[in-house]
Protein backbone atom coordinates (compact mmCIF):
# COMPACT_ATOMS: atom_id res chain seq x y z
CA UNK A 1 0.00 0.00 0.00
CA UNK A 2 1.30 3.55 -0.57
CA UNK A 3 1.22 5.90 2.40
CA UNK A 4 -1.23 8.73 2.29
CA UNK A 5 2.11 11.15 1.27
CA UNK A 6 2.91 9.50 -1.43
CA UNK A 7 -0.91 8.65 -2.63
CA UNK A 8 -1.01 12.45 -3.02
CA UNK A 9 1.61 13.03 -5.25
CA UNK A 10 -0.44 11.33 -7.76
CA UNK A 11 -4.09 12.05 -9.07
CA UNK A 12 -5.84 10.48 -11.63
CA UNK A 13 -2.38 8.32 -12.33
CA UNK A 14 -0.23 11.41 -12.88
CA UNK A 15 2.43 13.07 -10.68
CA UNK A 16 1.25 16.07 -9.10
CA UNK A 17 4.84 17.49 -7.30
CA UNK A 18 5.07 21.37 -8.85
CA UNK A 19 8.39 22.15 -6.37
CA UNK A 20 10.58 21.91 -9.04
CA UNK A 21 8.77 23.84 -11.48
CA UNK A 22 8.27 26.69 -8.98
CA UNK A 23 12.24 26.60 -8.08
CA UNK A 24 13.34 27.30 -12.15
CA UNK A 25 10.34 30.35 -11.82
CA UNK A 26 12.54 31.61 -9.12
CA UNK A 27 15.91 31.44 -10.53
CA UNK A 28 14.15 32.76 -13.86
CA UNK A 29 13.23 35.69 -12.46
CA UNK A 30 15.95 36.40 -10.43
CA UNK A 31 17.84 36.03 -13.38
CA UNK A 32 15.70 38.35 -15.66
CA UNK A 33 16.32 40.99 -12.48
CA UNK A 34 20.00 40.85 -12.28
CA UNK A 35 20.20 41.25 -16.34
CA UNK A 36 17.73 43.87 -15.92
CA UNK A 37 20.47 45.46 -13.41
CA UNK A 38 22.95 44.83 -15.65
CA UNK A 39 21.62 46.85 -18.48
CA UNK A 40 20.72 49.52 -16.00
CA UNK A 41 24.31 50.04 -14.43
CA UNK A 42 25.72 49.25 -18.92
CA UNK A 43 23.46 52.71 -19.51
CA UNK A 44 25.08 54.54 -16.77
CA UNK A 45 28.25 53.72 -17.76
CA UNK A 46 27.52 54.30 -21.28
CA UNK A 47 26.63 57.62 -20.54
CA UNK A 48 29.43 58.06 -18.16
CA UNK A 49 31.64 56.96 -21.00
CA UNK A 50 29.92 59.90 -23.26
CA UNK A 51 30.58 62.38 -20.77
CA UNK A 52 34.06 61.42 -20.42
CA UNK A 53 34.43 61.52 -24.10
CA UNK A 54 33.04 65.29 -24.27
CA UNK A 55 35.30 66.43 -21.32
CA UNK A 56 38.38 64.61 -23.26
CA UNK A 57 37.36 66.70 -26.71
CA UNK A 58 37.22 70.01 -24.64
CA UNK A 59 40.56 69.35 -22.69
CA UNK A 60 42.06 68.66 -26.59
CA UNK A 61 40.78 71.74 -27.51
CA UNK A 62 41.92 73.77 -24.37
CA UNK A 63 45.60 72.53 -25.31
CA UNK A 64 45.66 73.50 -28.86
CA UNK A 65 44.54 76.50 -28.23
CA UNK A 66 47.30 76.72 -25.42
CA UNK A 67 49.98 75.31 -27.85
CA UNK A 68 49.14 78.15 -30.38
CA UNK A 69 48.97 81.31 -27.87
CA UNK A 70 52.41 79.72 -26.65
CA UNK A 71 53.85 79.73 -30.13
CA UNK A 72 52.38 82.80 -30.96
CA UNK A 73 53.90 84.57 -27.41
CA UNK A 74 57.31 82.62 -28.04
CA UNK A 75 57.31 84.68 -31.91
CA UNK A 76 56.38 87.99 -30.28
CA UNK A 77 58.95 87.60 -27.49
CA UNK A 78 61.63 86.71 -30.41
CA UNK A 79 60.25 89.58 -32.60
CA UNK A 80 60.60 91.99 -29.36
CA UNK A 81 64.17 90.09 -28.84
CA UNK A 82 65.53 91.23 -32.22
CA UNK A 83 63.88 94.72 -31.98
CA UNK A 84 65.81 95.51 -28.98
CA UNK A 85 68.88 93.81 -30.08
CA UNK A 86 68.56 96.30 -33.28
CA UNK A 87 68.06 99.31 -31.23
CA UNK A 88 70.92 98.60 -29.14
CA UNK A 89 73.01 97.56 -32.27
CA UNK A 90 72.23 101.29 -34.06
CA UNK A 91 73.02 103.12 -30.09
CA UNK A 92 76.39 101.41 -30.02
CA UNK A 93 77.47 102.66 -33.48
CA UNK A 94 75.76 106.16 -32.93
CA UNK A 95 77.90 106.01 -29.81
CA UNK A 96 81.26 105.03 -31.57
CA UNK A 97 80.60 107.42 -34.49
CA UNK A 98 80.03 110.75 -31.79
CA UNK A 99 82.69 109.12 -29.64
CA UNK A 100 85.10 109.31 -33.05
CA UNK A 101 83.75 112.90 -33.91
CA UNK A 102 84.87 114.50 -30.39
CA UNK A 103 88.35 112.83 -30.59
CA UNK A 104 88.79 114.44 -33.91
CA UNK A 105 87.63 118.21 -32.11
CA UNK A 106 90.45 117.24 -29.66
CA UNK A 107 92.66 115.77 -31.68
CA UNK A 108 92.55 119.27 -33.99
CA UNK A 109 91.98 121.31 -31.02
CA UNK A 110 95.15 119.81 -29.36
CA UNK A 111 97.01 119.88 -33.20
CA UNK A 112 96.69 123.34 -33.09
CA UNK A 113 97.92 124.91 -30.48
CA UNK A 114 100.78 123.19 -30.84
CA UNK A 115 104.11 125.19 -32.07
CA UNK A 116 105.77 122.22 -33.49
CA UNK A 117 104.64 122.19 -37.58
CA UNK A 118 104.46 118.55 -38.11
CA UNK A 119 101.07 117.62 -35.51
CA UNK A 120 101.25 114.35 -34.12
CA UNK A 121 99.62 111.72 -35.69
CA UNK A 122 99.91 108.22 -35.19
CA UNK A 123 97.42 104.73 -34.40
CA UNK A 124 98.23 101.56 -33.34
CA UNK A 125 95.16 99.05 -33.27
CA UNK A 126 94.18 95.52 -32.97
CA UNK A 127 91.09 93.32 -33.99
CA UNK A 128 89.30 92.26 -30.57
CA UNK A 129 87.38 88.91 -30.70
CA UNK A 130 84.12 90.45 -30.86
CA UNK A 131 85.53 92.35 -34.32
CA UNK A 132 84.46 89.87 -37.38
CA UNK A 133 87.23 87.77 -38.44
CA UNK A 134 85.65 86.67 -41.44
CA UNK A 135 84.14 89.73 -43.08
CA UNK A 136 82.82 89.60 -46.59
CA UNK A 137 84.64 89.54 -49.48
CA UNK A 138 85.78 93.20 -50.64
CA UNK A 139 84.37 94.50 -46.81
CA UNK A 140 87.08 96.39 -44.27
CA UNK A 141 88.37 95.01 -41.37
CA UNK A 142 87.78 96.29 -38.27
CA UNK A 143 89.68 96.55 -35.33
CA UNK A 144 88.03 98.34 -31.85
CA UNK A 145 91.14 97.56 -29.55
CA UNK A 146 92.53 100.61 -29.73
CA UNK A 147 96.02 101.23 -28.18
CA UNK A 148 97.05 104.69 -29.79
CA UNK A 149 95.09 107.29 -31.79
CA UNK A 150 97.00 110.38 -31.40
CA UNK A 151 95.38 112.79 -34.02
CA UNK A 152 92.13 110.84 -33.59
CA UNK A 153 92.28 109.82 -37.57
CA UNK A 154 91.44 105.77 -37.15
CA UNK A 155 87.73 105.35 -36.43
CA UNK A 156 87.19 102.03 -35.30
CA UNK A 157 83.46 102.20 -36.30
CA UNK A 158 84.64 101.72 -40.00
CA UNK A 159 88.20 100.42 -39.49
CA UNK A 160 89.49 103.78 -41.74
CA UNK A 161 92.87 105.81 -41.31
CA UNK A 162 91.84 109.36 -42.49
CA UNK A 163 94.42 111.67 -42.94
CA UNK A 164 93.97 115.00 -41.49
CA UNK A 165 96.87 116.80 -43.38
CA UNK A 166 98.62 116.53 -46.09
CA UNK A 167 101.97 114.82 -45.46
CA UNK A 168 103.93 111.42 -45.94
CA UNK A 169 102.93 108.90 -43.94
CA UNK A 170 104.01 105.51 -42.95
CA UNK A 171 101.16 102.81 -42.55
CA UNK A 172 101.34 99.07 -41.66
CA UNK A 173 99.58 96.00 -41.45
CA UNK A 174 100.08 92.47 -39.91
CA UNK A 175 97.90 89.25 -39.75
CA UNK A 176 97.60 85.79 -39.41
CA UNK A 177 94.96 82.89 -40.88
CA UNK A 178 93.10 81.07 -38.72
CA UNK A 179 94.64 77.55 -38.47
CA UNK A 180 94.15 75.46 -41.62
CA UNK A 181 92.50 78.67 -43.51
CA UNK A 182 93.22 81.06 -46.01
CA UNK A 183 93.49 84.46 -45.15
CA UNK A 184 94.42 87.61 -48.04
CA UNK A 185 94.26 91.53 -47.20
CA UNK A 186 94.97 94.31 -49.33
CA UNK A 187 96.22 97.57 -48.22
CA UNK A 188 93.64 100.19 -49.79
CA UNK A 189 94.16 104.06 -49.82
CA UNK A 190 90.86 105.73 -51.10
CA UNK A 191 89.70 102.63 -53.45
CA UNK A 192 93.13 101.96 -55.01
CA UNK A 193 95.20 98.80 -54.01
CA UNK A 194 98.48 99.60 -52.82
CA UNK A 195 99.96 96.36 -51.27
CA UNK A 196 98.72 92.86 -51.24
CA UNK A 197 99.52 89.83 -49.08
CA UNK A 198 97.77 86.20 -48.62
CA UNK A 199 98.45 82.82 -46.73
CA UNK A 200 97.28 79.85 -46.13
CA UNK A 201 97.63 78.23 -42.18
CA UNK A 202 98.59 74.54 -42.83
CA UNK A 203 99.74 72.74 -39.65
CA UNK A 204 101.29 76.15 -37.95
CA UNK A 205 100.28 79.75 -38.32
CA UNK A 206 101.98 81.95 -41.37
CA UNK A 207 102.30 85.67 -40.48
CA UNK A 208 102.09 88.04 -43.35
CA UNK A 209 102.05 91.64 -43.26
CA UNK A 210 101.30 94.89 -45.87
CA UNK A 211 102.60 98.14 -45.78
CA UNK A 212 103.36 101.70 -47.39
CA UNK A 213 105.24 104.78 -47.02
CA UNK A 214 103.03 107.04 -49.08
CA UNK A 215 102.48 110.93 -49.05
CA UNK A 216 98.87 111.40 -48.60
CA UNK A 217 96.45 114.28 -48.99
CA UNK A 218 94.04 115.33 -46.37
CA UNK A 219 91.19 113.55 -45.96
CA UNK A 220 92.06 110.39 -47.92
CA UNK A 221 91.67 107.08 -46.66
CA UNK A 222 93.57 104.29 -45.64
CA UNK A 223 92.20 100.55 -44.96
CA UNK A 224 92.39 97.27 -45.16
CA UNK A 225 90.19 95.51 -47.41
CA UNK A 226 89.76 91.75 -47.49
CA UNK A 227 90.27 89.15 -49.70
CA UNK A 228 87.54 86.38 -50.24
CA UNK A 229 86.59 83.79 -47.90
CA UNK A 230 89.67 84.97 -45.43
CA UNK A 231 89.52 83.68 -42.17
CA UNK A 232 91.53 86.29 -40.12
CA UNK A 233 93.14 84.89 -35.95
CA UNK A 234 92.09 88.38 -34.25
CA UNK A 235 94.96 87.97 -31.36
CA UNK A 236 98.17 89.20 -33.92
CA UNK A 237 95.71 91.37 -36.47
CA UNK A 238 97.42 95.07 -35.76
CA UNK A 239 96.94 98.17 -38.05
CA UNK A 240 99.47 100.85 -37.61
CA UNK A 241 100.40 103.98 -39.11
CA UNK A 242 101.75 107.63 -38.26
CA UNK A 243 102.59 110.87 -39.89
CA UNK A 244 106.08 111.16 -40.89
CA UNK A 245 106.11 114.86 -42.50
CA UNK A 246 104.07 117.27 -42.89
CA UNK A 247 103.90 120.00 -46.42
Amino acid sequence: MLNIQEEGKWQNGQATDTSGADHFSDHLSALESHLSSLETRSGALESRNQALGQELAALQALNSSLQETLRNLTAESQRREDDLRTLVNGLHGQNLALAYELNVLRGQVANQSQEDPTPVVSFHVRMSPQDKTAPANGTALVMTDVYNNEGQAYDPATGNFTAPYPGTYCVLASTEPKMDQYAGVYLMVDEQSVDFAETTSHGSYQAMSVHMVMTLKAGQKVWLRSNHDSHFWYSPTTFSGFLVRGQ
